[in-house]
């Protein structure tokens, strides 16, 4: 009967802990896949910002229209 519950307890610490590994090691690829997709996309989501706000995001100079004007 011990050894019944040593095998149990056993098992259940090898699929906790390969859980716990599974969970942390997809936490790390996707926080890694997240900063790529982020450095990606910041410029183009600046750039839309800019255009939408009709001056640019970081100096805050205005566009001119095709007119000529401000």
């Amino acid at each position: 009967m011990m050894g019944v519950n040593y095998m149990i307890y056993r098992i259940l610490i090898i699929v906790l802990s390969s859980m716990l590994f599974g969970y942390l090691l997809g936490r790390k690829l996707g926080r890694e896949e997240g900063l790529k997709e982020g450095i990606l996309f910041t410029p183009i989501i600046l750039r839309k910002r800019s255009l939408e706000e009709g001056k640019c995001t970081s100096c805050g100079r205005e566009y001119f229209d095709l007119d000529g004007q401000s």
